[in-house]
């Protein structure tokens, strides 16, 4: 008998088809046209040659009711067929709004049709583009989230032959891209990447995956629910083959620089050089759908070490600029739209996504591209002062700085306008003379207030004239005072926020954790878990356990679960229990390494008294009976007359930045500080109204986003099974039923905020959306 793993494998009927093999025998199940496909009922399975065993994982499936969608490959060209596939790993996912076909794995030279019985152009045409192509009815992408496509997306068919074929060449080099500091890199010429020859062409390898969506059927149909059909190399299911290395991004060296980092791979040859790579779009070109946009990448980066974060660099005088290499918007930000009196037509495109790779010194072997959305980790870092908002902002003379704001206008990385909080270094206020102070030539003294841009090296300069009659001595001493109070106002007026970001961390023992036998069991525990998706909460299950070393393969196959790290972060955010003792994590192949802040005794102890601390709210103040709106009133009350906001600790998280430093305990930013110590920020705010909440018996979730001052957290919470906000934060402190049970667009005025990636995967979002 055949030690085979499941899967589809050549048909020893005929090989042009695929049939199923369960393990043990051949099924009926086959990808044949129905009138063509014959029974197997006769058949034994000696009459047969039992496949050869090859590498796979085991996936769980949430089935659909629809046939699969499964491609075979005949002549070079896999082709897509719609076949009754049965349970198991054959069958098609749905998650999100799509159906996702099992991975289809091609090789360097073939190309993956979709049957088509009317004219593919002619469909898209009577969609409204006639430009497009196939545009809205097969649209390629090179991202997940179907924001991204190739810039030269290989869709083609003929008048005569309707089918769809899709291939994906790889590219040989890419252009050096123009944020790069050292301008002279771009004089090297395109950045080389592969030895192939001038007319040698190869598809698929370049991206660990295409992701092509299907809206319509063959006969022109629109689909209830299109169907995603992942592509990859077949290179990939070699026991050798190359998979991409996973881009982490953190905290830099200096204060509000960024960090990238990421792990050696395996199977590379010694000497091999890592390239990080940009998006940039094309703005000439038509994208699959709206918000989504058409790339080249750029090179921003090449290092022989596992770690990079960019120099800071002057662009001028006047302008200090952090991360320029990072900048994630295209052409203008919100501040240069905003001096313009009008909208760039660049302004609100997609962001750019990062990747790196690996690259052999001979320039045979490279790893394949995953492109990551960092915007949620590193869009609020700072880029350079958003000078054109803060033009009128300190006059030349700033009088007692009684009337100056006490925060300065920052263009972060996403191109968004963020207000900072400064300080003024009381000890080096310093009275100056200025021979051509006013517009008729003449002089005055005036005292000079050095700040800094909390969390950046950013700093500046705010001036007040001395007045007539006052001593030098005595200016001094009243523009210190100035300087104190100031910085004591600054302290009162701080926004509430604080949400944490968690990222991996790339300091972890990987030799350590590669010796623990990764757990794929979940253990018991007596606490529910949330997610979005089953990915999520098997994460979270192994977290309340204390599992070191999870065993993430079963996960890792089919495209409809989210990345690892969009995973493993909604596991902890949505998830109290887990929040509280998880430090870090990180992937590595088909394990995830998690780290913890407690050992197992105490972990179970904290755990039990916030457990009992928060029943015996919920039993103060829920009564039986109570209506939906009632309980959520109650615990928003219960909130703001019990939790004091803690603004020592948000000052500590670098201004508002919020990264989590590996091995530091936030308990201000989580139920811990919320129900024993009583004291918090935001997410500490958000993480007990959950945990209350969800044990009055009504859904709720964390969400985190940005404010016009910096990160933030708040909630979702089912009512009468409609999903409204609630920001408990912002409702202690002002009216307590202000941001109560309320829609996202009635977040107005300084309250405007917009969702982020992270709380949840972007693909499932949708699901907690209020009206």
């Amino acid at each position: 008998m055949s030690n085979a793993a499941p899967g589809w494998y050549t048909d020893p009927e005929d090989s042009r088809y695929h049939r199923w093999w369960d393990g043990r025998r051949w099924t009926e199940h086959t990808n044949r046209p129905v009138d063509t496909a014959p029974a197997l009922a006769h058949r034994s399975d000696a009459d047969v040659e039992t496949p050869r065993p090859k590498r796979r994982r085991a996936l769980l499936f949430s089935l659909i009711g629809a046939a699969a969608a499964v491609a075979l490959v005949v002549g070079g060209i896999a082709v897509v067929n719609g076949i009754n596939s049965g349970a198991g790993p054959g069958a098609t996912v749905e998650a999100g709004g799509y159906a996702w076909a099992p991975t289809t794995y091609l090789d360097v030279d073939e190309k993956f049709e979709i049957p088509m019985d009317v004219d593919p152009y002619a469909l898209s045409a009577s969609l409204g583009d006639e430009r497009s192509g196939t545009h809205g009815v097969v649209d390629v992408y090179i991202d997940k989230d179907f924001t991204t496509s190739p810039l030269f997306p290989g869709v083609t068919w003929t008048e005569s032959d309707p089918r769809i074929l899709v291939s994906a060449r790889d590219s040989k080099s890419y252009k050096w891209s123009n944020d790069v500091a050292d301008l002279t890199a771009g004089l090297l010429g395109d950045y080389v990447v592969s030895d192939a020859g001038e007319n040698e062409f190869t598809n698929w390898t370049e991206m660990d995956a295409h992701y092509i969506v299907q809206r319509y059927d063959r006969e022109g149909k629109k689909l209830d629910v299109p169907i995603v059909h992942t592509v990859s190399s077949s290179q990939r299911q070699q026991p050798d083959g190359l998979g991409p290395i996973e881009l982490r991004a953190g905290p830099g060296d200096m204060p509000g620089t960024v960090g990238l980092s990421w792990s050696e791979p395996a199977g590379m040859p010694e000497g091999s050089t890592y390239v990080i790579l940009k998006t940039v779009p094309d703005f000439t070109s038509i994208a699959g759908e709206p918000g989504s946009e058409n790339v080249r990448l750029d090179v921003i980066a090449e290092t022989t070490e596992t770690s990079w974060q960019p120099a800071p660099s002057e662009e001028n005088e006047s302008n200090y600029i952090l991360n320029r290499e990072l900048q994630l918007f295209q052409s203008d930000s919100v501040d240069d739209a905003n001096f313009s009196g009008e909208a760039f037509s660049y302004v609100g495109a997609p962001l750019s996504k990062l990747s790196v790779i690996a690259v052999s010194p001979d320039k045979t072997t490279r790893t394949p591209i995953v492109i990551t959305d960092l915007d949620s980790t590193i869009g609020s870092y700072p880029l350079h002062r958003a000078l054109n908002q803060a033009r009128d902002l300190f006059p030349p003379d700033s009088g007692d700085l009684s009337a100056a704001p006490t925060w300065y206008p920052i263009t972060t990385l996403n191109g968004n306008t963020m207000k900072m909080p400064i300080r003024i270094d009381a000890g080096a206020v310093a009275v100056k003379y200025e021979d051509k102070w006013n517009i008729d030539g003449t002089g005055e003294h005036y005292a000079s207030f050095p700040y800094s841009v909390l969390g950046t090296t950013l700093t500046g300069t705010i001036t007040s004239v001395m007045p007539d009659g006052m001593s030098e001595a005595d200016w001094h001493t009243q523009a210190v005072a100035f300087a104190e109070a100031f910085n004591q106002r600054a302290t009162q007026e701080a926004p509430r926020l604080g949400d944490r970001v968690i990222v991996a961390d790339d300091s972890m023992s990987l030799a350590t954790y590669r010796k623990m036998d990764p757990v794929s069991e979940v253990p018991e525990s007596p606490y529910e878990v949330y997610g979005s998706n089953e990915f999520t909460t098997y994460i979270a299950e192994h977290m309340l356990a204390g599992s070191e070393s999870i065993d993430i393969s079963a996960y890792l196959d089919n495209s409809a679960y989210p990345a690892v790290s969009d995973a493993a972060i909604e596991a902890l955010l949505q998830n109290p229990m887990v929040k509280m003792s998880v430090d870090t994590y990180l992937a590595d192949g088909d394990a995830l390494y998690v780290a913890y802040l407690q050992d197992d005794a105490d972990r179970d102890a904290v755990r039990a008294e916030v457990d009992a601390l928060a029943d015996d709210v919920v039993a103060e103040v829920v009564d039986e009976g109570m209506t939906d709106t009632e309980k959520v009133t109650a615990v928003n009350q219960w909130i703001v007359d019990n939790i004091e906001y803690d603004y020592a600790a948000l000052q500590a998280l670098e201004a508002g930045l919020s990264i989590a430093t590996p091995g530091a305990d936030m308990r201000v930013s989580d139920a811990r500080g919320g129900l024993i110590d009583g004291s918090v920020i935001c997410g500490g705010y958000t993480d007990t109204f959950n945990l209350l909440i969800r044990k009055a018996g009504l859904d709720s979730v964390y969400v985190s986003g940005r404010v016009e001052a910096g990160l933030h957290a708040w909630n979702h919470v089912k009512v009468d099974g409609e999903w409204k906000a609630v920001d408990t934060t912002w409702n202690d402190g002002g009216d307590p039923t202000e941001y109560l049970m309320i829609n996202e667009s009635e977040f107005t005025g300084t309250a405007t905020r917009e969702t982020r990636d992270g709380w949840a995967p972007a693909q499932f979002q949708h699901l907690y959306a209020t009206p």
